[in-house]
């Protein structure tokens, strides 16, 4: 027989223990909420957020990718899920890295990736993004995948392109001009000389005329030749092996084309086998601006150096100039688009931009030295080309 007292203790324990799941039903339903408001709240943040977002596993397979990622690329987040990160890229664009390699870099600890670079949506366009990678971590530290952030500026990359083709079709006309002035010496040696044959009857003297009208044609043939070869590089857009140094002899030779360099010294002092992975055009481009810009603020005389030249695995270019060099107050402007000193007619103030953008576009970097009265020199440094091993700065 039970004790009326152990059976009201019975009941006690009993209803305490009720009491205590129910608090515990409780708790664990508000942890719930807490957790599906928690989880509810970064999805708003990934999907109300007007940057691309991507996250991927280990292996490089899509996990999370929110509205921003959805509008640019016509994907659904279902359709990505589980799918190679690869697919958003543009096999084609030679500026991309391959996917393995990005996951190879974020076994780093300390691994950020910010590139530019280009993807393909669903309907084929392409998009341009400026994406930042990094490894995401667990509590414990280790890497469970990694987090992409991307803007998409491709409006600024299409004007960017506009300016560089006003800008090579400038650096064309200028040339061009140049070029007519000096094709006017070997023109007038042919009419000079077509005129003696005319009048001549002396078989030995015809033929000495003859050949010197074979000369100045040649000559002038050869001027139209390289300004040719010159507009065809500024409109070529695909990458190719090159050497720097022969890229430079090349600017120079046609800058003296277009413009005087008898006065000035010219020291040159490039290096042979200054490989780099690039678009040639481009960077004869670059070098003719550069050389042009010197001999100008130069006067008519002073000093003119082309330098070329191998730094561990990276190749530097450099053109300097011994003129009255770039007041400190413009330094910070130099790369600005539309800034210049020049008088108007003389300089669109898109030279350094462009300038600026294509060695950014090859991962390289450009530096200027330069004092009042101490002239200017402008270095580029570029990613040597290694077979089998790709560069970064």
């Amino acid at each position: 027989m039970i004790k009326q007292g152990a059976l009201h203790k019975t009941k006690n324990m009993s209803m305490d223990k009720s009491l205590e799941n129910a608090e515990k039903a409780v708790s664990a339903k508000r942890d719930v909420r807490e957790l599906s408001g928690i989880s509810t709240y970064l999805q708003m943040i990934l999907d109300n957020s007007k940057a691309l977002i991507v996250t991927t596993d280990r292996m490089g397979c899509i996990v999370e990718f929110n509205r921003e990622g959805e509008s640019l690329l016509g994907y659904s987040k279902q359709e990505l899920s589980g799918q190679s990160a690869s697919i958003l890229f543009d096999d084609d664009s030679s500026s991309n890295e391959t996917l393995q390699q990005w996951l190879e870099g974020l076994k780093r600890p300390d691994a950020i990736h910010n590139r530019e670079v280009v993807l393909k949506a669903k309907s084929g366009q392409l998009v341009y993004i400026n994406l930042t990678v990094s490894r995401m971590v667990n509590d414990a530290g280790n890497t469970i995948g990694s987090v992409a952030i991307g803007k998409d500026i491709s409006e600024e990359k299409r004007l960017q392109f506009k300016l560089m083709q006003a800008e090579k079709l400038v650096g064309i006309g200028t040339l061009a001009t140049g070029i007519a002035h000096e094709i006017n010496n070997p023109l007038a040696g042919v009419l000079g000389m077509a005129e003696a044959i005319r009048d001549e009857a002396d078989i030995n003297l015809i033929k000495e005329h003859s050949a010197d009208i074979i000369k100045y044609a040649t000559d002038a043939a050869n001027i139209v030749k390289e300004l040719s070869a010159y507009s065809r590089a500024a409109t070529e857009t695909s990458k190719t092996l090159f050497d720097m140094s022969e890229v430079m002899a090349r600017a120079l030779k046609m800058a003296r084309h277009s413009i005087s360099l008898s006065p000035i010294e010219v020291v040159e002092d490039l290096g042979k086998n200054c490989h780099i992975m690039g678009n040639e055009g481009e960077f004869q481009q670059i070098f003719v601006n550069l050389i042009l810009n010197a001999v100008q603020a130069m006067d008519g005389s002073g000093r003119l150096r082309l330098r070329c030249y191998k730094d561990k695995h990276h190749i530097k270019a450099e053109v300097s100039d011994t003129g009255p060099g770039i007041p400190p107050e413009y330094v910070n402007h130099i790369y600005d688009p539309f800034f210049t000193t020049k008088p108007i007619g003389l300089g669109t103030g898109l030279g350094l931009y462009v300038t600026y953008g294509i060695v950014s576009k090859h991962g390289g970097t450009i530096d200027v030295e330069t004092a009042p009265g101490a002239g200017a020199a402008f270095l580029l440094t570029l990613p040597e080309f290694i077979e089998g091993l790709e560069m970064t700065l």
